[in-house]
């Protein structure tokens, strides 16, 4: 019988502002930490009233918290000054999206970014009043250094979640760009553009394509933050990463030691989400307080609601003539590139002339007003928009409920570093149409005698057509393997187990000290 273990404590230390799925994680982890015996702080970004989505004590509710506030920060960006030169800094981010106050990494200059290094050292200092066993810190962030300065002595495991290997990978790609046309990072923009369009032809359809999707200004300090980054993986004693093939990444991408890096899977409450199969009015009930009484869509306005329907639009694409529930094709996540969205509304749009039945497209997220490329909305009004539904930002709460009312989840990211809510989606028994690269491919049908899902192609249009028709025509087969998809869950993957790796993880570090 094993001995019980000894009370740890960790403080787990995220910079954004809770909207993401870092924040998930942290949230479902801290709380079966306790279970194993660890009494766990959150510090977090946090953002807007306390009643708001994105506050951290909202979001981590039952959960002790230490909210540090950007909304001085984001209400001096909207007033037209410089969010990163604030007591509170506002974060930046890893995703480069245009006019948004949490601007992209590579774009922050090295002064600014000592001096967001320094107020966070001054900001955790006067803010942590109790030093715990182990620093968990989700991502790396200025608050690895800070952490360094202020405690070196009590050990620290950096959490990457993902974000930050597809920035250095993008870095990567550009720096390779730039070399093939003798430029460099700190090259003028007006040169960079006039010298890829005259090198144009000679370039490889995947540098084209980097190429118009770069905005060259916003990527000067590329160099700086590839090494920075790299210092900030060095501060911390062990990473835990998504997947082996990240761990490979992270050895590549941050020049890390392999055996210093611990794949944990994320998990899913399966208590929180769970089948509930409900009659075709039931089902049509949710999507109309979703989509005609409570309308959250937003087009490029980026307003919640300025999308909107009726309730014919709905009678029409979710009761088929027999008043029978017609099957629902779900998508969830943010409007980031790697997400394709564009990919799934075109390849819907050239699928549904071939469905025997109506089956429409529900588009749920994407924060309001953040998109990368080509907004989803645009997309779909450029071709057919019957069929295509947009729900808006949700809270966390809410998404078992649409995922119960829903039949299949498509989700054609490219590199997706895990996929938490692809295991949401099976544990509520829907199979999930995902792609061959990232975190998926180590969780979606790795029996080849029992699949519980669909894995296509990145970035292959067609084939995810043929799939979505095979997927809506095929009812029998789609219920299989979402049964399957609910069994692989509940066997393999569950907060309690994953909180107990953590748990052996914070063990081992602490002996070793």
């Amino acid at each position: 019988m094993a001995e019980p273990r000894s009370p740890i404590s960790t403080t787990q230390l995220l910079l954004f502002f809770p909207r993401g799925g870092s924040a998930q994680v942290i949230r479902y982890l801290a709380a079966a930490l306790e279970h194993h015996q660890v009494d766990c702080q959150v510090i977090s970004g946090s953002l807007g009233e306390p009643e708001s989505a994105t506050h951290a004590r909202r979001f981590f509710r039952d959960l002790d918290v230490l909210p540090i506030d950007y909304t001085p920060a984001h209400d001096v960006f909207r007033a037209g000054g410089d969010p990163l030169r604030e007591p509170v800094p506002m974060h930046p981010s890893y995703e480069d999206r245009p006019e948004v106050a949490d601007r992209v990494f590579v774009s922050i200059d090295p002064d600014t970014a000592h001096w967001m290094e320094a107020r966070w050292e001054q900001i955790l200092r006067s803010r942590v009043t109790r030093i715990p066993d182990i620093f968990h810190i989700h991502h790396l962030s200025p608050i690895q250094p800070a952490l360094q300065s202020l405690w070196p002595d009590v050990p620290k495991i950096g959490h990457i979640h993902g974000t930050e290997l597809k920035m250095l990978t993008r870095i990567r790609d550009r720096r390779a760009l730039l070399d093939a046309c003798g430029l460099a990072f700190d090259s003028d923009p007006a040169d960079i553009e006039a010298t890829i369009a005259r090198e144009w032809e000679s370039l490889t359809p995947d540098q084209q394509r980097i190429a118009t999707s770069t905005r060259w200004p916003y990527w000067r300090w590329s160099d700086f933050w590839e090494k920075r980054l790299i210092e900030y993986a060095a501060m911390c004693d062990h990473l835990i990463v998504l997947t082996e093939s990240a761990r490979d990444q992270t050895v590549e991408l941050l020049d890390y030691d392999s055996a210093r890096i611990q794949p944990v899977p994320n998990g899913v409450d399966t208590d929180h989400f769970t089948p509930d199969r409900l009659t075709a009015s039931q089902r049509l009930e949710r999507w109309k307080h979703w989509l005609v009484d409570r309308p959250r869509g937003w087009d490029e306005s980026g307003e919640p609601g300025s999308i909107r329907y009726t309730q014919a639009e709905l009678d029409e694409w979710f009761i088929d003539a027999a008043g029978e529930q017609t099957p629902v094709l779900f998508f969830v996540g943010r409007f980031t590139s790697m997400k394709r969205v564009p990919v799934l509304i075109r390849a819907y749009q050239d699928a549904m002339p071939h469905f025997h039945w109506k089956a429409p497209l529900v588009i749920w997220g994407g924060n309001p007003g953040e998109w990368e490329g080509e907004h989803p909305y645009t997309v779909a009004s450029e071709g057919n928009m019957d069929g295509i539904f947009f729900v808006g930002w949700r809270g966390h709460s809410e998404l078992p409920a649409g995922l119960n009312a829903s039949d299949v989840m498509v989700a054609p990211s490219r590199n997706e570093p895990f996929g938490q809510v692809y295991l949401e989606a099976m544990a509520c028994q829907l199979p999930v149409v995902a792609t061959d690269s990232g975190g998926p491919p180590t969780f979606i049908n790795r029996n080849p005698d029992s699949p519980d899902g669909w894995v296509i192609p990145p970035d292959d249009q067609e084939a995810l057509t043929r799939t979505l028709i095979e997927v809506v025509n095929n009812p029998d087969e789609r219920r299989r393997r979402g049964k399957q998809a609910l069994e692989t869950v509940r066997s393999e993957y569950s907060w309690t187990q994953v909180a107990g790796t953590v748990r052996a993880l914070y063990d081992d570090l602490l002996r070793d000290r």
